[in-house]
């Protein structure tokens, strides 16, 4: 199904699909993405996008004071402060491991995030490819393969989220993407 992202519809049927299980492409804070509940849908996303087991996806949670139920250890505020926004910040994971958070800035996303629950979300591509980024070229490519696209139009020549390592010192930023963090918070 494919429904115009100014449908007032479109809202619902997104948290219709992800709260069923199923796996939507929608307009995130910086392009579209693949997104479907935590943890359910994480093999089907990672078939749809060819990604390899181990290679984690980012979470978007719809407010910080959920943090707590993916970490034990606290996070710098100094970095939390950045949300909702486009930070994505690594945590050391309750489960072991690392997880990758972000609550998004966009109020179509972290709306449905708010209802819905945690949603994996991931870059429209296969992985290793360059985004998706018109509407037209998702449609073709992934409309066969998801349950439901919320479609916003053309999405492209976007930075994504910047990604940085809350979990050595000094904080790292993995990936430089469209908000400038301070030096003196964290390094490339």
């Amino acid at each position: 199904m494919i429904l115009d992202g100014r449908n007032e519809q479109a809202r619902a049927a997104a948290v219709e699909v992800l709260a069923s299980g199923g796996i939507a492409l929608l307009p995130c804070d910086t392009m579209y993405g693949i997104c479907g509940g935590v943890p359910d849908t994480e093999e089907r996303i990672r078939r749809i996008k060819g990604r390899a087991a181990g290679k984690q996806f980012i979470i978007l949670i719809g407010d910080r004071s959920l943090l707590a139920e993916f970490t034990v250890e606290p996070v710098d505020e100094r970095l939390v402060s950045f949300w909702p926004g486009r930070v994505t910040i690594v945590v050391v994971a309750k489960k072991g491991g690392t997880v990758a958070l972000r609550v998004p800035d966009d109020e179509f996303i972290r709306a449905i995030v708010e209802e819905v629950g945690p949603i994996y979300s991931t870059s429209v591509n296969a992985s290793g490819h360059p985004e998706r980024g018109t509407s037209a070229a998702i449609r073709d490519s992934y409309g066969d393969m998801v349950d439901l696209i919320v479609d916003v139009g053309d999405m492209v020549n976007r930075l994504p989220s910047t990604i940085v390592d809350s979990t050595s010192t000094p904080y790292r930023i993995l990936r430089q993407g469209s908000t400038r963090l301070p030096e003196d918070l964290a390094r490339t």
